[in-house]
C-alpha cells in the first residue's frame, strides 16, 4: 500500500473541484455584476460611498447571497494558482477581490486575504 503525501492529495483535491469552484466563481461574479448595476442604476456614480449605496448592495437580496458563492472559491482558486499557477485563475481572482471591495464590508475582505494567505 503506498501512502500518498499531503501535496499530493492536495494536487488531487485542487484538480478534481476545480471546475466547479471556477464555476462558483464565475456565476458569483455575474450575479455581483448584475446586483452591482442594479444599485447604480438606483443610487448613480455619486451616491457609490453613501451608506444607502452599500447597505443595498451589500445585503439585499437573492443576487447578494448568490455573491456570497465567490468567497470559498476565491480561497480554493488561490491555492490553486499556487500550485498550478494558470492565469485563468488570476484573472477570476482579481475579478472576484474587487467585487469584494465593492461591498464595503471589511469582513468579506479579511476572510478572504486572512485565509488565503493562510492556506498558501
Amino acid at each position: 500500500i503506498m501512502f500518498k503525501t499531503k501535496d499530493s492529495r492536495i494536487t488531487e483535491y485542487l484538480d478534481y473541484y476545480r471546475t466547479l469552484f471556477i464555476a462558483l466563481g464565475v456565476i458569483s461574479f455575474i450575479a455581483g455584476a448584475i446586483h452591482f448595476y442594479q444599485v447604480l442604476r438606483t443610487f448613480g456614480w455619486v451616491k457609490i460611498p453613501s451608506r444607502d449605496f452599500r447597505t443595498a448592495y451589500s445585503s439585499s437580496g437573492i443576487l447578494s447571497h448568490i455573491m456570497l458563492l465567490g468567497t470559498p472559491a476565491f480561497i480554493f482558486l488561490f491555492l490553486d494558482y499556487l500550485t498550478r499557477k494558470r492565469k485563468i485563475n488570476l484573472v477570476l481572482l482579481t475579478l472576484l477581490f474587487f467585487m469584494t471591495l465593492a461591498r464595503q464590508v471589511k469582513y468579506h475582505v479579511f476572510v478572504i486575504l486572512l485565509s488565503s494567505l493562510y492556506l498558501g
